[in-house]
């Protein structure tokens, strides 16, 4: 009987001592269990030693390598460009890139600031959609919008103004504006060419230089052709240049 149980106990210690061996868990060179499952598989070293711009450097990455005498390896995408003069900048899509050491580099997407890339540089893109006369349009300017009906947008005044009839001219200060699409266009400055702005024209009026509403003098400084200089009372002066006499002005006087 006790010869039975010392075979069953040595059994059951041989199979513990084997199912031990088969554990992923050994013991290292100093005792210390590690797992023997698990294999030391190390880095990968890229290498591009060699290689042409866009190769595989051996990491599941691309090379930054060589390209054809007057090219350089773009560092973004991979390919052979002609190179660039350092400093200079472009728009690569909403991005802009900026040439650094002969290649062309992405810099600011100007997409995250809604703006859009153009000539190199983020700018505001205005938008106008929907909006009305004078709004803004975003970018720090204003809209030539919507209007009333029977009104139009004033491209210079940014308000609403009635139609005016298309091609008609007048003056505004000393410059000619235009009917266009039934708003009031600035145009020539009678001024610049040392002229008066006339019925919608500039004209030459010899040496005068008092139009409609300028300060005159009766006696030295006239108004000039086709002005009155009109005061209002008989010991004053100094007054202002008008069109016509009317009779509720109590003196008019003109050089005419």
């Amino acid at each position: 009987m006790k010869k039975k149980l010392l075979v069953t106990l040595l059994i059951a210690a041989f199979a513990l001592l084997f199912a031990g061996c088969n554990d992923e868990e050994v013991l290292s060179d100093v005792g210390v269990k590690k797992d023997a499952g698990t294999k030391d598989t190390g880095t990968c070293t890229p290498s591009c030693d060699g290689k042409a711009c866009g190769a595989d450097d051996g990491c599941g990455t691309l090379c930054v390598g060589s390209c054809p005498d007057g090219q350089t390896c773009n560092t973004t995408t991979y390919t052979c460009e002609s190179k660039c003069t350092e400093g200079a900048k472009q728009c690569s899509g909403t991005k802009v890139q900026t040439c650094t050491s002969g290649a062309w580099v992405d810099g600011e997407d100007c997409a995250a600031s809604g703006k859009t890339c153009q000539n190199g540089a983020c700018v505001c893109t205005p938008n106008c959609d929907g909006k009305a006369c004078g709004d803004s349009d975003g970018c720090g300017g204003k809209c030539v919008g919507s209007c009333p009906d029977g009104q139009t947008c004033n491209p210079n005044t940014y308000t609403c103004e009635s139609k005016c009839t298309e091609g008609a001219k007048q003056c505004s200060g000393t410059k000619v504006q235009t009917c266009t699409n039934g708003a009031w266009v600035d145009g020539e400055d009678c001024a610049a060419s040392q002229k008066v702005c006339r019925n919608g024209a500039c004209v030459t009026d010899g040496n005068c230089a008092q139009p409609e509403g300028a300060a005159c003098n009766i006696d030295n400084n006239p108004c000039c052709e086709g002005f009155s200089c009109v005061t209002i009372d008989k010991d004053q002066k100094d007054s202002k240049c008008y069109k016509d006499c009317t009779n509720d002005q109590s003196v008019c006087s003109s050089t005419q």
